[in-house]
């Protein structure tokens, strides 16, 4: 893995970390001064709760976008084209609002539908306005 993408996952874990020791008002406000629109966005998608699912047994999730899905490693990757074009084509450590999203979830401990891999597949296969 690249050192930038490494540092960004770095970074992400470290957020996380203080993220999860503040309550979800100062969760949110963080957020938002922190990464503006980005931050706006995720902040907006957690409080609706139904943007995410986890492989069972894998650190691997879908977030559910405005109008698709899209495969996240943990924190240090995301198929969404804000993520290949600023961290792959740039080289500029940036989360996306998927990553930062899954990040807040994770901060705050909140449940995460985990399917197996069959439902996980079909599920990713299917068109992006499906819900979970």
């Amino acid at each position: 893995m690249p050192a930038y993408a490494s540092n960004m996952q770095e970074a992400l874990q470290v957020l996380l970390d203080k993220l999860s020791d503040m309550s979800e008002g100062e969760r949110l406000k963080v957020l938002a001064s922190l990464f503006g629109r980005r931050g706006k966005k995720a902040v907006s998608a957690f409080k609706i709760n139904d943007s995410i699912m986890k492989l069972q047994g894998y650190d691997i999730y879908i977030v559910k976008g405005d109008k698709k899905k899209y495969l996240l490693f943990g924190l240090s990757y995301c198929s969404c084209e804000d993520f290949y074009l600023n961290n792959v084509l740039r080289k500029i450590s940036k989360p996306c609002y998927h990553q930062l999203l899954l990040a807040l979830v994770l901060a705050a401990k909140t449940p995460i539908k985990e399917v197996n891999i069959n439902d996980f597949k079909k599920y990713l296969e299917s068109d992006g306005a499906s819900s979970f």
